[in-house]
């Protein structure tokens, strides 16, 4: 059986009151030639404006995120609270950096780690983190990966897992590597997954809570614990607020505040954060006085592709500046350098002081179901404030 066809059969098992072609992982949405006719030289959005820019640096409409994992151990527990556990490694310049995601019945994750960088890893991403108690102990020799985990769950129950499988090689590649979010983070993310690798981990014991417990089984016989290597990137619910700064802007997200320089090359004004792991690129097309947003993408220390990248035809309008009617246009998402993963539509209206974003994903199915809008307004004093979130589906 092919990869790709267990990680659907899982998704079924999972979330059996979906229909099981609707979970199985696809290709991409339309080839990279095809994504590069219609996205390659965006058009202005043009909108008929009717004011001058009121702050002096680019609006950043939207959040995105990005993120691979080194490693990612997926296991599927017999456990009526938890439906899902993976422990992931992300390399860092730093170091390796463990952590686990526990996803409950609803879909919702959270993740946890006995390291500060947990806070460091995604903190445009609105998912709940925990800093305790987290342990791995690595006896892998080769390909044969071999780990004893023991840490204290979301609930304060602790957790022991015995983990041993094969590390994927290119062979483990599957053909469709459009992986389905399973529903997971549904309340926070529009979120795509890149699956380059995987293969099947026969081996595991795992206790919760001073009790053990078995996986679930394919057909009663195929114990579903997976290796994975993949990659994710998207939109995330955010509360942001801009601030004005010498060559450049300053976003405060409450207990974080981040210094984004501008950039400009070929007609181009680049807004750029480096963090310690990502760092994320918001490209606006400079057309006379107006900075209308043509390309988002994400990069990651040590990788040289891209995790996630958005590109839209027409650019937005410049949110900077009032503008009569509503602006609409087309995006294409690729996650890990790969065709293209997700197609959707962009509407924009100016309201007020500000606007409103609404971001309505087309393909696949899977982010359908995952729209977002975000509401921008212009303050006093040369500040912003970018609020998004997920908005129920049509």
């Amino acid at each position: 059986m092919r990869q790709y066809r267990i990680f659907g059969l899982l998704s079924f098992l999972v979330f059996g009151g979906c229909s099981f072609k609707s979970l199985l992982p696809t290709g991409a949405v339309m080839s990279l030639e095809e994504g590069y006719r219609l996205f390659g030289r965006p058009a202005p959005s043009g909108v008929d404006y009717r004011g001058l820019a009121q702050i002096d640096y680019p609006v950043l409409p939207f959040q995105v995120f990005g993120l691979a994992y080194g490693l990612d151990l997926v296991v599927v527990a017999k456990h009526p609270q938890w439906t899902m556990h993976e422990f992931a490694r992300v390399d860092t310049p730093a170091g390796p950096l463990w952590f686990a995601k526990e996803a409950d019945a609803q879909g919702r994750q959270r993740v946890i780690a006995d390291d500060a960088r947990i806070h460091e890893l995604l903190p445009e991403v609105d998912v709940p983190r925990y800093r305790q108690n987290f342990f791995i102990d690595d006896r892998s020799q080769g390909d044969h990966l071999d780990y004893q985990i023991r840490y204290t769950n979301s609930a304060r129950q602790p957790v022991e897992l015995r983990f041993r499988g094969r590390r994927p090689s290119e062979k483990d590649a599957p053909k469709k590597r459009n992986g389905n979010t399973m529903g997971h983070s549904r309340q926070s993310l529009l979120a795509l997954l890149d699956i380059s690798r995987m293969t099947h981990a026969p081996a595991l014991s795992l206790n919760i809570g001073g009790r053990r417990y078995g996986t679930k089984r394919l057909f009663g016989i195929y114990s579903m614990a997976f290796v994975l290597e993949q990659t994710q990137g998207g939109l995330s619910r955010a509360a942001i607020v801009q601030k004005p700064q010498t060559g450049g802007f300053l976003v405060d997200r409450g207990a974080m505040l981040e210094t984004w320089r501008i950039e400009r090359r070929n007609s181009r004004a680049i807004a750029v954060h480096e963090g310690k792991i990502t760092t994320l690129t918001y490209e606006f097309l400079e057309t006379g006085d107006s900075l209308e947003l043509a390309a988002v993408s994400v990069t990651q220390a040590g990788r040289s592709v891209p995790v996630f990248e958005m590109s839209l035809n027409p650019a937005l309008p410049d949110l900077r500046r009032p503008f009569q009617g509503a602006a609409e246009s087309r995006f294409m998402m690729r996650v890990n350098g790969e065709p293209p993963h997700g197609l959707g539509r962009i509407f924009v209206h100016w309201e007020g002081n500000g606007s409103r974003i609404e971001v309505w994903p087309q393909e696949p199915s899977w982010i359908k179901d995952r729209p977002m809008m975000s509401r921008i307004a212009l303050l006093p004093g040369g500040l912003t404030s970018v609020v998004s979130d997920r908005i129920p589906a049509n």
